[in-house]
């Protein structure tokens, strides 16, 4: 097992010297590095923006309506003006900007609360308008403090020369908002000590790691008592402990890529401001820590495509800067490579222009993430990086391989094939379930996840198409899909690689309601590289049931001759086609159904245009026990 971040601790006294003292140098060093190319461009753009007002009616819209959308956008481009004109004024420094950041701080000063209104599960007042005397932390809150406090501390010279009282007013929100808060509270479920309020365990996910990143930079950059600051530290720690604890040694990350970043951009951040005080040895030879980081490297399919399952989209724009700074913080090679073959791929050394470099080092970044950036960014100007895939990977922890016909090439087939539970963060019912690339192109998918609103995080989330099991790759078995819960589950599971073959065996019966009477249903699915994906699966129950198996394709799907289906490929969206191949399987047993799911989610259409195909293989007749088999050639 890996370490507890506290056994690496080296030192509880003096802390406010030993982590301020490093973080604020850091910090200076990185804001020497902003080119006023590109950041100056953006901050005229921020300054000609609309600040957008925000509404008692537009908060109570979530609980009115379930909308989320409206008043997060307009808080996400609040922040997003604010960190553009910092980044502009502490590139220039030459004051142009400074009043509209006066604006834009008191004005995010005086809004009810951060929290964003789909979080006011967190109060006890409930869902509606925030509670003046009970503040709450969120992401919300994490994100509007990290923000104001780094605006705070960057520009705080020319902040206390118009007046003193705009520092001192930003401190005493930040304060009050996350500092006072979660220190004297311990029930905010992301501590991961209280149950959830809506699904009643446990949970422990990205949350965990975001949130103490802000409160971590937070007090590091305002406090200035060392007693409160060693007591923020200690709580900090130990809630990150409980958050690298749910990870196994393989560093599997439960959330899928996509929430990769933002859990690991958070852990990161934790870490890089503690260092001072950490033992580098055991940091840098701590093995959970480097899988957990190379996470994104081991489900890498190609180009921006990923294995993805939760809810996490199969595309993601990696951050070289963050890969870089892993690198740097654990001294690890295989991400050192990655980083320079990101920053390659993305013109980041030198290939682009300043605007586009800034987007790169910019957008979705929180404003600490764009100034350290802009830092490490030299780093990457090294001679081209080779590609880096494995050719198999396997973690354990999520009963999850990830093989393709060659190390280092994207060419031929890629299969990836998970077992697991159905109760993970952002969980989605996929016991059994599988992912087919063929050329770095996508052919049997996972549709990841639409837009979120009130019914995702609710007792209704699994009436959302994407998150059911007859929209994954896996059976419909009497009529029964898998429901969600964490005894539903793959038994038995194992896993063999071979110079020929990779495959994954599992039982998947516990993975469905007992009522249905399945005794046993084993699945392998194989790679036989170079050739092409077998999907076998071999059930008995305890009276003739009805079997229907389920593929959901981004290609276009035409039935050929009996026992064939043509996949031929499709544009998913510019620059994005799906993958081609042959699907073949016994006419005699099954029945083909093809259905063109039609898709106007925007996230989702992102990826695969218009629609998902699913095809149905319907067993002809009920049976207590039958082999069948699906090939991909």
């Amino acid at each position: 097992m890996g370490r507890s971040i506290a056994s690496m601790v080296t030192s509880t006294q003096d802390l406010l010297s030993k982590i301020q003292n490093p973080l604020r140098a850091r910090i200076a060093a990185a804001v020497q590095a902003l080119p006023t190319d590109g950041l100056v461009d953006r901050a005229d753009v921020a300054l000609a923006r609309d600040w957008p007002a925000l509404s008692a009616t537009g908060y109570l819209d979530f609980a009115r309506t379930g909308t989320r959308q409206t008043f997060e956008r307009k808080t996400a481009t609040r922040r997003d003006i604010l960190r553009d004109l910092v980044l502009g004024e502490a590139a220039q420094r030459d004051g142009r900007y400074i009043e509209a950041i006066i604006d834009a701080l008191w004005s995010a000063s005086e809004e009810a609360s951060w929290c964003m209104p789909c979080h006011l599960f967190l109060q006890g007042a409930g869902y509606g308008l925030p509670d003046p005397a009970e503040p709450v932390v969120d992401l919300g809150v994490g994100i509007a403090s990290g923000t104001v406090v780094m605006a705070t501390h960057l520009l705080g010279d020319k902040l206390d020369a118009v007046s003193p009282l705009i520092a001192a007013r930003m401190r005493q929100a930040l304060r009050e908002r996350i500092l006072t808060p979660s220190q004297t509270r311990d029930d905010f479920w992301w501590m991961s000590t209280t149950p959830h309020p809506i699904f009643k365990t446990i949970r422990i996910n990205n949350w965990n790691p975001w949130i103490c990143s802000n409160w971590l930079l937070t007090a590091a950059l305002i406090e200035t008592d060392e007693d409160s600051f060693r007591q923020t530290i200690e709580k900090i720690v130990a809630t990150l402990d409980r958050f690298v604890a749910v990870y196994g040694d393989d560093g599997g990350c439960p959330e899928g890529p996509a929430y990769w970043k933002h859990a690991m951009s958070g852990l990161l951040q934790c870490l890089e401001i503690l260092s001072p005080i950490l033992d580098q040895s055991a940091l840098q030879s701590d093995e959970r820590l480097r899988n957990m980081a190379r996470f994104v490297v081991d489900t890498r399919i190609a180009d921006d495509y990923f294995v993805n399952f939760a809810d996490s989209a199969p595309r993601i724009a990696v951050p070289a800067c963050l890969v870089q700074r892993w690198a740097d913080l654990l001294a690890d090679p295989k991400l050192d490579q990655y980083a320079k073959w990101l920053a390659q791929s993305q013109g980041l050394p030198d290939t682009i222009a300043p605007d586009q470099i800034a987007a790169l080092l910019v957008d979705g970044q929180s404003l600490f993430e764009a100034v350290t950036s802009f830092g490490v960014r030299p780093c990457l100007e090294a001679p081209p990086a080779a590609i880096d895939l494995k050719r198999d990977s396997w973690l354990p922890s999520l009963d999850l391989l990830v093989s393709r016909d060659q190390a280092n090439s994207s060419q031929g087939w890629m299969l990836a094939a998970k077992g697991g539970h159905n109760d993970n963060s952002h969980n989605h019912n996929d016991v059994g379930s599988i992912i087919v690339y063929r050329d770095g192109l996508p052919l049997l998918v996972d549709a990841g996840v639409g837009t979120y609103t009130e019914q995702t995080f609710s007792a209704a989330r699994y009436e959302i198409w994407t998150m059911r099991s007859q929209f994954h790759n896996v059976p419909t078995i009497a009529g029964a899909e898998q429901p969600a819960g964490r005894s539903f589950c793959a038994d038995a599971v194992s896993h063999s690689v071979t110079d020929h073959t990779a495959s994954l065996t599992l039982r998947m019966e516990r993975a469905y309601p007992a009522q249905i009477g399945l005794e046993h249903w084993t699945r392998t699915t194989r790679l036989d590289r170079g050739q092409g994906v077998t999907i076998a699966d071999s059930f008995t129950a305890q009276s003739a049931i009805d079997v229907s198996l389920h593929l959901l394709t981004a290609a276009t799907a035409i039935a050929g001759p009996d026992g064939t289906v043509q996949l031929v490929a499709r544009e998913l969206s510019p620059g994005h086609v799906s993958g081609a191949a042959t699907i073949s399987y016994d006419a005699s047993l099954l029945a083909l159904e093809i259905e063109e799911i039609p898709i106007s989610d925007l996230p989702l259409v992102a990826n695969w245009g218009n629609h998902l195909t699913r095809l149905t293989l319907r067993l002809r007749h009920p049976s207590k026990t039958a082999q069948l088999a699906v090939q991909l050639h």
